[in-house]
């Protein structure tokens, strides 16, 4: 019955539009090497639902693998980024620090002087303190200084040594 063969006809040709099938190479013979979904209208993207996660190396990735790879990227991103942070505030106390170690200014021979400073840097604040120490002959200074500041900072510690000549 030519009806039932051409009911039978259309009902094959809309299986065969409906399924996933291996591409044609120019001659007709399959290519295995390639699929294309999409039913007649092959160049509609199309969705594939229900992946497993890929295990080698050239399987698909599913959206949770690639959501939790983000996700791990980004977190270390940001822990990267908190370091930098207090790096850089550590950096800002001891330049503040440093700031805070005042130059010693020079005093009578044979004396001591003693001097202290506050000083701030990047949002970062520093304190310090100086000692200087003049010879009996007024031609050399011994001076140390320390300074510490805000930031996670450690001290800071100094020592010189001047000459005076003509």
């Amino acid at each position: 019955n030519v009806s039932q063969l051409r009911g039978v006809q259309g009902t094959v040709a809309a299986i065969d539009q409906s399924t996933v099938k291996y591409d044609t190479n120019a001659d007709g013979s399959v290519n295995y090497n390639s699929v294309t979904m999409g039913g007649s209208n092959a160049t509609a993207p199309v969705t594939v639902h229900n992946v497993a996660p890929g295990v080698a190396g050239t399987d698909a990735v599913n959206v949770n693998q690639l959501n939790a790879t983000s996700a791990g990227l980004n977190n270390r991103i940001n822990a990267l980024g908190d370091k930098v942070d207090a790096n850089t505030r550590m950096l800002s106390g001891g330049i503040a620090a440093s700031a805070a170690m005042a130059v010693v200014t020079p005093v009578e021979p044979g004396r001591y002087h003693v001097s202290g400073a506050v000083a701030g840097y990047n949002g970062q604040a520093g304190i310090g303190f100086n000692l200087l120490k003049r010879s009996e002959n007024g031609q050399t200074t011994l001076h140390a200084g320390v300074g510490w500041a805000t930031g996670g900072s450690k001290a800071i510690v100094r020592v010189g040594f001047g000459f005076s000549f003509d």
